[in-house]
């Protein structure tokens, strides 16, 4: 079936797996506004096959989310020790703050306390 007769979310899928097989060794992908129109089965095999394959290849990735969903979905599926979440909050200067929260604490945040990260 050629691509053009896939839907929008395959196309999507298709191009993730695409870009992440042509990425050099030791390389860095930016997926900004990953989003979750998918079911949470298709999310979180995505995800395991893209953190496979980056975790193989050494890939970094830098993804960017306002997604509850999507950042649960990466939780649930990646190794804690290279998963680490940045917010940004806005402030009066302008400036953003910055929080940096590691994996774990992400996880025990998200799935033990129920508390909303973004």
């Amino acid at each position: 079936m050629p691509v053009k007769m896939y839907t929008t979310g395959l196309e999507y899928i298709n191009l993730i797996k695409h870009e992440v097989l042509k990425t050099p060794h030791s390389g860095v992908i930016l997926w900004d506004d990953a989003h979750s129109h998918w079911t949470k089965q298709i999310r979180d095999d995505l995800f395991s096959w893209v953190l496979c394959q980056a975790t193989e290849k050494q890939i970094q990735i830098f993804m960017v989310t306002h997604d509850l969903e999507i950042i649960d979905s990466v939780a649930a599926v990646c190794d804690i020790e290279n998963l680490v979440l940045f917010h940004f909050s806005p402030t009066e200067n302008k400036l953003p703050q910055v929080k940096t929260v590691t994996g774990e604490m992400l996880k025990r945040l998200r799935f033990k306390r129920g508390i909303d990260v973004r």
